[in-house]
């Protein structure tokens, strides 16, 4: 997978999370659920970061290697799993 469509998908994966808890940081009125919610938010934007720092790097070796590796599939498959447990956190 080509590494700007590792970041786009990742970040349209996880925007409506960060707009659900941007809105909260925004329009709460309580202080205490407006920083539960801003601590969420950069959470979600650190997870973002992070799954797309894996993708990248997923991508990367796999056009360095040069036939099908069960390791790197089954790497592939948790990363994936991770990501949408994640951001199905955050909605």
């Amino acid at each position: 997978m080509h590494p700007n469509r590792v970041v786009l998908l990742v970040s349209l994966w996880f925007v409506p999370a960060a707009l659900g808890l941007g809105a909260g940081v925004l329009g709460s009125i309580a202080p205490d659920h407006r920083y539960l919610a801003l601590a969420l938010l950069l959470l979600c934007l650190d997870q973002a970061r992070m799954a797309i720092a894996d993708l990248q790097d997923i991508a990367a070796i796999t056009t360095q290697s040069s036939g099908p590796d069960l390791r790197l599939d089954r790497f592939r498959l948790v990363t994936w799993s991770t990501i949408t447990s994640s951001s199905s956190d955050f909605i």
